[in-house]
């Protein structure tokens, strides 16, 4: 009987010490997550402050450019690549009329004829008008294709959306390969 008291005992001893070893794994676990949270957010501060201070840099051939470009620094031994866009320069395509449409086109590298082409198909793509513009689509030209989609005939809730439009995609796909 004092063999099985005994036995009993040291089973709950050791219940107990495999209950605390793994209560000290997750508190370690959390503590380092904590650690790591606040390590990123310092990263992130340290970039973000780095962008503010290269563009009030005083000599202008210093200053990072606010057009996208990536720029690399180090902060704690990490390298951080940073890029600065000025949100005045983009347009709500919700609104954008078809020049200012053709317009940003062109000056992504498209030629005048794709970049009215395509703006004419973002139009109808946004329009509720169901007539087709000259160099547009309407949804029988999205089946007709295989598409998946068709036109949202509304405001874009996001610019994702616009990936959906047949000749976007093409355009893009196009475009990054010419780069």
């Amino acid at each position: 009987m004092a063999l099985i008291v005994v036995l009993w005992g040291i089973a709950l001893l050791s219940i107990i010490a495999t209950s605390f070893l793994s209560s000290s794994a997750t508190s370690y676990r959390i503590a380092r997550n904590a650690i790591d949270v606040a390590q990123t957010d310092a990263i992130g501060e340290a970039a973000v402050s780095r962008a503010v201070l290269s563009l009030l840099d005083v000599p202008p051939d210093r200053r990072w450019r606010a057009d996208g470009t990536t720029q690399m620094t180090e902060f704690a031994g990490l390298s951080i690549r940073i890029a600065i866009q000025d949100e005045l320069g983009r347009i709500d395509i919700n609104h954008a009329d078809g020049v200012l449409l053709a317009r940003v086109l062109r000056a992504g590298g498209l030629d005048e004829e794709a970049s009215a082409k395509l703006a004419d198909k973002i139009l109808d793509w946004r329009d509720a008008n169901p007539a087709r513009r000259l160099n547009g689509a309407n949804a029988q030209d999205y089946r007709a294709a295989g598409s998946a989609y068709v036109p949202r005939k509304g405001a874009s809730r996001a610019s994702m959306s616009l990936s959906s439009s047949r000749a976007w995609r093409r355009i893009c796909i196009g475009a990054s390969n010419r780069r």
